[in-house]
């Protein structure tokens, strides 16, 4: 299902401190791919709030946290492909986005062109479609994600703020050490 264009407002994303300034390029997901993009295709994967992007941050190491900057983003977007709730009679792929991505990710890069995973199949459909990216349930409960892409996507306010009531952060940001 398509959703039209419209404005969402504030967006989040969590980024360790040394790529804070580039937390909205995209080229981290084009490097290693992710769950909705390709390998060598700019994503920016963003939450509709903060905890979900800290808790998205911190997934693969939800015990030990580690020092990371919010950039919220004031995000418009043309069309999202949502698969926040999926029918039966929606595509299989759509149904499927939540198989293992990180399989198809290795096999391409040990030399399997081919290798391919519903969620990029759901990429492929955004791309097609012409949407902005592509909205979806966080793991985290209650938790909306976005993933867009910057050939469809364009953001207005962008501003850099990091959790750290101390200021210590802000002040590593601001004399260029982060």
């Amino acid at each position: 299902m398509i959703v039209d264009a419209e404005h969402l407002g504030l967006v989040y994303r969590a980024a360790q401190l040394k790529y804070i300034r580039t937390a909205i390029g995209g080229t981290g997901a084009r490097r290693r791919a992710g769950r909705f993009n390709r390998p060598d295709h700019l994503a920016v994967y963003v939450s509709t709030d903060v905890q979900t992007a800290f808790a998205e941050y911190q997934q693969n190491n939800p015990n030990r946290p580690r020092p990371c900057g919010i950039v919220s983003i004031d995000l418009q977007v043309r069309g999202l492909l949502d698969l926040r709730s999926i029918s039966v009679g929606d595509p299989a792929d759509f149904n499927h986005w939540r198989a293992d991505w990180k399989a198809a990710r290795d096999a391409f890069y040990r030399g399997d062109s081919t290798a391919d995973c519903p969620s990029w199949r759901c990429y492929d459909v955004a791309l097609r479609e012409k949407c902005s990216g592509i909205i979806y349930p966080s793991t985290r409960s209650g938790g909306t994600n976005i993933v867009y892409y910057q050939e469809y996507a364009s953001f207005s306010d962008l501003r850099i703020d990091p959790i750290d009531p101390a200021n210590e952060i802000r002040d590593l940001v601001k004399n260029g050490v982060a």
